[in-house]
């Protein structure tokens, strides 16, 4: 429905299909005579409205928040020693420190990804083979504001990440 859709989350722990909203069957039978000019007298009654809210699977509910999982203790023990290393690295000036991230493949060829150019750019009309594919690599060192970006066509593996 246009007028309930926008008001509408599922089930916060998505146990279920329901749809909860937030909108009463008297305010969706309100908002159709102010946003769709409907007379009083063409629509059914609100108790008519909310049977068939329910009837295509929306429950009026104040939604909840889904509370989050108990900490682990072996979760909480890995953080623990992660950030106790991270702090004797931060102590230890002979500790390089380094962020290592890849990012999803990207196919090359000339496919029109929507951008803009001020070039005039051919591009093909539909899904022809990629010439290659390549993903990003990138290592970065905070501690002096450094940035070494790679693109790589074979397999991203911490294999291939060691011996680069």
């Amino acid at each position: 429905m246009v007028l309930v859709d926008p008001q509408t989350q599922t089930d916060p722990s998505f146990k279920s299909t329901r749809l909860y909203t937030r909108m009463t069957a008297s305010e969706v039978r309100r908002q159709l005579i102010e946003q769709f000019g409907y007379s009083d007298k063409e629509l059914p009654s609100s108790e008519t409205i909310r049977r068939r809210l329910n009837d295509l699977g929306y429950t009026l509910k104040r939604v909840l928040k889904t509370k989050p999982i108990k900490k682990i203790p072996e979760t909480e023990a890995i953080f623990e020693q992660v950030e106790q290393i991270n702090t004797e690295a931060d102590n230890d000036p002979h500790t390089l420190r380094i962020s290592i991230d890849a990012k999803v493949a990207v196919k090359i060829g000339e496919f029109d990804r929507g951008g803009k150019t001020r070039m005039p750019t051919t591009s093909l009309d539909h899904d022809f083979p990629t010439e290659t594919t390549l993903i990003p690599y990138g290592i970065f060192i905070p501690e002096y504001n450094e940035l070494f970006l790679f693109f790589v066509s074979s397999k991203l593996t911490a294999d291939w990440m060691q011996g680069y």
